[in-house]
């Protein structure tokens, strides 16, 4: 796809999925591959799920990341 279907901008080699002006993907096909193929890793800090952490932030003590 040489331009967005949205705006029309024409597509440059810098901006792989996304278009600059209007923000809507190139080829919602192409953008499905690519965002499929991402792993997420979790959250970190403050907003991370895991348990340990959630205790952590609680009460403060980093024993609880201590192997038994």
């Amino acid at each position: 796809m040489n331009a967005c279907t949205n705006c029309g901008t024409p597509r440059t080699g810098e901006h792989k999925i996304w278009c600059p002006t209007c923000g809507l993907a190139w080829d919602i096909d192409e953008a499905r591959e690519v965002l499929g193929s991402l792993k997420v890793q979790g959250f970190t800090g403050r907003h991370s799920l895991s348990p340990k952490m959630t205790e952590f932030w609680a009460t403060g003590d980093p024993e609880v990341f201590a192997k038994p």
